[in-house]
């Protein structure tokens, strides 16, 4: 029902002595109704109003609880937002840190496997001092062999990681 399905059934004006004149849909009594009237409406007519305000009271305080849940559920989401932003910098950060740890291991075995052939080349030039039977017994080339093949190890693994950065 809109405003224009309201129409007055009659128009009310009070007198000076406390009496109330009315006047109705007829012609007659519409040219001359006063100056100010009030009008009256028909019992149905406010009946249906005071419903479709209850109705829309309803679906007002509805409405409102559903925005409420919604700001909570919001905010719930920003909260967990939050905390994922906050992992996600804590979690970087440790991927940092490891890829920094991977790079100086990876220079540390570069570096180890440089002195295990160093220590190759020391130990073959101090066993060549040795005679040839003591060379054997010990067994100096097997020895200066496994250092070089750990040598080559280390550099190789090295260059692994850094094809790996």
């Amino acid at each position: 029902m809109s405003e224009n399905d309201i129409k007055p059934v009659a128009w009310v004006e009070r007198t000076e002595s406390g009496h109330d004149r009315m006047w109705s849909y007829s012609l007659e009594s519409w040219a001359n109704r006063p100056a100010n009237p009030e009008p009256l409406y028909e019992q149905s007519a406010i009946d249906a109003l005071t419903k479709q305000i209850g109705e829309l009271k309803t679906m007002l305080s509805i409405a409102e609880f559903q925005r409420k849940e919604m700001q909570e559920e919001r905010d719930d989401l920003n909260s967990i937002l939050m905390a994922l932003q906050a992992r996600h910098r804590e979690v970087m950060a440790e991927r940092d840190a490891a890829v920094a740890d991977r790079d100086a291991l990876s220079t540390m075995l570069a570096v180890a496997g440089g002195r295990l052939e160093e220590a190759a080349n020391e130990i073959e030039d101090w066993g060549a001092y040795a005679d040839e039977y003591f060379q054997k017994k010990h067994l100096l080339a097997e020895v200066v062999q496994s250092f070089r093949d750990d040598a080559k190890d280390a550099a190789d693994a090295a260059r692994a990681e850094e094809g790996q950065a």
